[in-house]
């Protein structure tokens, strides 16, 4: 018997252990985060907008790299997130004595090969003094385009079991971002969901057909690229990962 979808609002998201999640995605650099690292960053630089723009990660999670790609674009960053455990783990790694975890300069590190990143001598103030953290539920977010460069990885399919809920988070990142503005968004493909701390969090199985569908009516110079699961998966429950990077349609 198949189980009917709950949608976003019957899950746990007040305990997610953002620190597990953290540690078990991001202690080590995967080549797959590697090779979307790369792209991200030759899009944003090829396509940046003004150094004053303001940049949004919708959905930022347990996740400093999107981030770290847009840091040298911005004069101002938000990261917007409605998890309470992941907005409190996001402000210790931005706002914290110390900085972020050690295990992330080699994300910063991959990015800063080449200008503007590599001109960045502290990317840790950098972040701390650009960047926002703020607790916000991406349903209710007002379709007002305010940012003018932005990310979303690895959220639309994976905080719901809903297809429709899926395609209204799609459609609320556009709805956030100006015209023209060049965005990037990951997603993982095929997806049945995942465990976190013996916790059970929610996918929708989407295929990347559909996720370039769904990207293909609201984004302009649309280019994805699709990494299949390795012999040393992420986890288990999933085909691979898809990257799509364009700009905002208008």
């Amino acid at each position: 018997m198949t189980t009917k979808p709950k949608g976003n609002r019957a899950f746990d998201w007040a305990h997610f252990n953002a620190k597990r999640y953290a540690d078990t995605n991001y202690a080590k650099l995967r080549p797959d985060d590697q090779y979307f690292l790369g792209l991200m960053r030759d899009h944003f630089v090829a396509c940046a907008p003004a150094p004053d723009s303001i940049g949004v990660d919708l959905g930022a999670g347990p996740n400093l790299y999107p981030a770290f790609a847009m840091l040298p674009h911005v004069g101002r960053l938000i990261l917007l997130d409605f998890s309470v455990s992941n907005v409190r783990w996001l402000r210790e790694q931005v706002h914290g004595a110390a900085g972020y975890a050690r295990y992330w300069d080699p994300f910063w590190r991959e990015l800063s090969t080449v200008e503007p990143y590599r001109s960045v001598r502290n990317p840790r103030a950098d972040l701390s003094s650009k960047t926002s953290v703020e607790r916000r539920d991406l349903f209710r977010l007002v379709s007002d385009p305010t940012y003018d460069i932005g990310t979303m990885f690895f959220v639309a399919e994976s905080l719901t079991d809903k297809k429709d809920e899926f395609e209204k988070a799609v459609a609320k990142f556009f709805a956030i971002l100006k015209r023209g503005a060049p965005f990037a968004s990951a997603f993982m493909v095929e997806s049945d969901g995942y465990n976190v701390d013996g916790a059970s969090y929610p996918a929708v199985s989407v295929e990347q057909e559909k996720i370039k569908e769904s990207l293909g009516s609201l984004a302009d110079e649309l280019k994805t690229w699709y990494v299949p699961a390795s012999d040393a998966p992420l986890r288990h429950g999933y085909a691979g990962m898809l990257l799509a990077v364009g700009r905002k349609r208008g």
